[in-house]
Order: structure tokens, then sequence, then C-alpha cells
């Protein structure tokens, strides 16, 4: 899924698999709402963190290019 990309482009994915892991065990340590709100914050910072480290433009995020980045 990967050929023909960089072997660093690789490992920013994977740094960004283990910081997600981190962020979600750290989630599960809080209480009450906190715990609550972590958890889907956690999960749109590694949406986001991924969808950057894959290269695409960011301008493609704006509602008006929804259609292309489908």
């Amino acid at each position: 899924m990967i050929g023909g990309l960089s072997g660093w482009r690789a490992l920013l994915w994977v740094a960004v698999a283990v910081a997600t892991a981190a962020l979600v065990l750290l989630a599960g340590r809080t209480r009450g709402w906190l715990r609550v709100a972590a958890y889907p914050a956690v999960a749109l910072a590694a949406l986001f963190a991924g969808y950057v480290v894959s290269g695409p433009e960011l301008e493609l995020l704006r509602p008006r290019h929804w259609d292309e980045l489908v």
C-alpha cells in the first residue's frame, strides 16, 4: 500500500499511530466528562495527523472541495 513512497513517510505514519495509542491510554486515565471529551478529540486529532502525513493538500479539507476529496 505504500509502494513508491519514501521510508520516512512510513515512519511518520508509525509515529502518528504510536502517539495516538499513547493519547488513548492517557485519556483512559481521566475521569468524568473529560474522558468523554478526550476520546473523540484524540480520534479527530489522529485522523487529521494521518491526513497531513499522507500528503494531500490541506485545501481539500475546505467544504467547497469535499467533492474532490471524496
